[in-house]
């Protein structure tokens, strides 16, 4: 606000498709989101890259090959998993699970669903919500397992009541 004094900053959240809505409108200048969106009619800039862990609470990690793949703080924060030596777990491990997932056309929900199909099953899902946030606390509450940006867990608190796993 001292450096520029005219510039007022509004934040506005939405989905994929209600801020590419605001943008094509013309509602909004600027959008950062993870959804592709088509160069030819918007400038844009890589701002970082971010990778989909899989958030679950450990009450449904029943089994101990499952366990072993379970990625701690440090890891997460180093980018230890990225490394080719990390491996990582099967998704259809954990077919059986409830899902938190993010609203239909939510850019994270097509990947969950997408990896999901590739895995060979449809997810519980017992909860839709906007935000992966959101998702991410109320997945914390033993609800079910999330989709969750590898940013996201980074800086918010790690759960002692949940295991993060890089999936396949």
């Amino acid at each position: 606000k001292i450096k520029y004094p005219e510039v007022e900053i509004k934040l506005t959240e939405g989905n994929t498709a209600v801020l590419e809505s605001l943008l094509s409108e013309n509602k909004v200048d600027m959008v950062i989101d993870n959804n592709r969106y088509d160069s030819s009619v918007y400038d844009k800039s890589l701002y970082s890259k971010e990778r989909i862990l899989l958030a679950v609470p450990k009450k449904f990690v029943k089994s101990d090959n499952i366990i072993n793949f379970a990625l701690d703080k440090e890891c997460i924060e180093t980018k230890k998993y990225l490394n080719k030596d990390c491996q990582a777990v099967p998704l259809s491990n954990f077919r059986s699970i409830p899902f938190i997932m993010l609203a239909p056309n939510n850019d994270t929900r097509i990947r969950g669903d997408k990896m999901c199909n590739e895995a060979g099953f449809r997810p519980n899902i017992v909860l839709e919500v906007n935000q992966q946030a959101t998702a991410y606390m109320i997945a914390t509450t033993q609800m079910g397992g999330t989709f969750i940006s590898d940013s996201i867990v980074e800086k918010m608190p790690m759960y002692k009541s949940m295991s993060y796993f890089k999936i396949s």
